[in-house]
């Protein structure tokens, strides 16, 4: 009847029960606030706020609330196609994230009020902001790649219910129509055979650029020195030149690449001691490298003559890591942790540690290494393409994948394609994208007579199995010549999201771009080079990003080379 309510009797059981004396009950708060004549101690319950109200003589005071606390369900948190139950919600540079809460609360009637935290431990800063129109969220990304985790909240004024989500952003710059900017010529006396492929490298965040001349020196001497430039706007300005040794035939800065906070480079010189090779670490000491220091003879090997040891290698991103592939003891691959307590490289052996090396059919110039996760920045995998390996045909070549557990290295896969033929150099170029799932290899050829035209094979990874998601086939309205032995993709770097790849050749003199939707790849652009040019795609560089490219033309400028730049804004 009027006035009663229901109470808990206990073992899930109810009772109607009526208010206890001195106690009224009210629809609504407006009814309680027309009341006229109460006396001190007067208490009422309004039934829509679900509120107990005590008069004090002078007005109504709340001093209970029976209330349920609000929730955001698993799935609550959608973007129209994924909710937070499907894991990380990923963002794309210059593409606004639309976020939409649902929340329940058993309390019917009660107002909801939404809100959001950076959860602690977790940063958005240069990476998004976030604006809010009631339960809907806009994610705008910013200039920097990273991830972040946000927790969402919705309240009824009394009780707040939590849901987390984590968002991740790998920019992704559009290659459909690229803004050449310029080009940075050699001489006789400075960048002689500038323009071969890693004789060049961004670092990670496109802020500076190294350049390697090893052909250098008077007359054939290829002593070979490197050059480093910063990038102010989308002008690139000198700050050192380098050189380690005026040795003849030393090759300095043969392969060049930074790490991954900048601060050093690593130059392989494999010419020295009598092609036993060696590799140098050059450190900055000021911010932009007009100074820096060098440590001789790091990480020489006890190799013999002609092993070439830092003519081919990689450096994880977090700098942990190097990759070695040089021929003492066979053809071998290495790889060597470094255990200084700032991850910073050494002249010392006493910081270091080889932790496995393998046996492959020669020294592998496709090496790289993924640069972590979203949350854990250290590199996991190794992809190595071992061009040259006799199966089923002589140098058919094939593809290999190195995983690490602890401080363990094993290979994990070989790749060879279906169709792969004698003297197809499958694995002559490879890439990988950060979280280490997707990795691109190309070819010289695709069939079993060493005439078909080359190609780029991408592999995903469920687990531990590694299958085929796509052949990509040169754009056949670009890439006009058909010539059975055409190579257009022998040189290819990918970002760190793997969703654009950017692949050339000096034997087309094209450079060539490509997207990827979900799971398909698709040509996107060319990067046109300016009117002169001469061998255009010795060579490819950009930034984690690929916000930034750099193509080499060995021919340009009478053979001294010379490397263009590239950039989408």
């Amino acid at each position: 009847s009027d006035g009663q309510f229901l109470k808990s009797t206990g073992s899930g059981g109810v009772a109607f029960d009526t208010v206890a004396a001195g106690t009224t009950s009210y629809t609504a708060l407006s009814d309680l606030l027309a009341v006229t004549g109460m006396t001190e101690g007067d208490q009422a319950y309004v039934t829509s706020t679900k509120n107990l109200y005590i008069f004090n003589g002078s007005g109504w005071y709340r001093i209970a609330h029976i209330n349920t606390t609000p929730t955001i369900a698993s799935g609550g948190i959608s973007d129209g196609t994924n909710t937070d139950a499907d894991g990380t919600f990923v963002l794309t540079g210059g593409q606004n994230l639309v976020i939409t809460i649902t929340a329940s609360d058993a309390d019917e009637g009660t107002t909801l009020s939404y809100g959001y935290n950076v959860a602690s431990g977790s940063s958005m800063t240069g990476i998004a902001t976030v604006s809010q129109s009631s339960n809907v969220f806009t994610v705008s990304p910013s200039t920097n790649s990273g991830s972040f985790t946000l927790d969402f909240t919705v309240t009824d004024s009394i009780a707040i219910g939590t849901r987390s989500a984590t968002f991740s952003l790998s920019l992704r710059f559009s290659w459909a129509s690229p803004n050449y900017l310029t080009t940075i010529l050699g001489t006789s006396s400075t960048h002689y055979g500038i323009g071969f492929h890693k004789q060049f490298a961004f670092s990670p965040d496109g802020d500076f650029m190294a350049t390697g001349a090893n052909n250098i020196g008077g007359g054939n001497a290829n002593n070979g020195y490197i050059r480093i430039y910063e990038r102010v706007g989308n002008a690139w300005v000198l700050r050192s030149t380098y050189n380690q040794n005026t040795t003849s035939n030393f090759r300095f800065a043969t392969t060049i690449q930074f790490s991954g906070d900048s601060s050093q480079i690593i130059c392989g010189a494999w010419g020295a001691y009598s092609n036993k090779g060696t590799m140098y670490v050059l450190t900055r000491t000021s911010t932009n490298w007009s100074t820096l220091s060098s440590v001789n003879t790091f990480f020489q090997q006890s190799t013999t003559s002609n092993s070439q040891f830092g003519r081919s290698f990689a450096v994880s991103r977090d700098n942990k890591y190097i990759a070695t592939s040089h021929t003492y003891g066979g053809n071998r691959l290495a790889i060597t942790r470094n255990d200084n307590t700032n991850l910073q490289w050494q002249s010392s052996n006493t910081d270091k540690t080889q932790e496995a090396y393998f046996n492959i059919d020669t020294i592998s110039y496709a090496l790289d290494f993924n640069s972590g996760t979203s949350t854990v920045d250290c590199a996991t995998y190794l992809a190595v393409g071992d061009r040259f390996y006799d199966s089923p045909g002589q140098n058919s070549g094939r593809c290999l994948i190195y995983k690490r557990t602890g401080t363990s290295w094993a290979q994990e896969a070989s790749i060879e394609p279906e169709s792969t033929g004698a003297y197809d150099n499958f694995g002559t170029a490879v890439a990988i994208n950060k979280s280490g799932d997707l990795v691109a290899f190309s070819s010289h050829h695709s069939n079993s007579t060493a005439s078909g035209e080359s190609k780029i094979y991408v592999y995903t990874r469920s687990g531990t199995t590694w299958s085929l998601q796509q052949k990509i086939s040169r754009p056949t309205s670009v890439i006009t010549d058909a010539g059975s032995l055409v190579q257009w993709c022998q040189f290819l770097i990918m970002n760190d999201n793997g969703d654009t790849i950017i692949a050339g050749n000096n034997d087309t003199d094209q450079v060539v771009a490509f997207k990827r939707n979900n799971t398909t790849w698709s040509y996107e652009g060319e990067l046109q080079p300016p009117t002169s040019h001469h061998l255009f795609g010795t060579g490819l560089a950009g930034d984690k990003d690929l916000k930034y490219a750099a193509v080499g033309d060995y021919g340009l400028n009478s053979y001294y080379g010379g490397i263009m730049f590239y950039v989408n804004e």
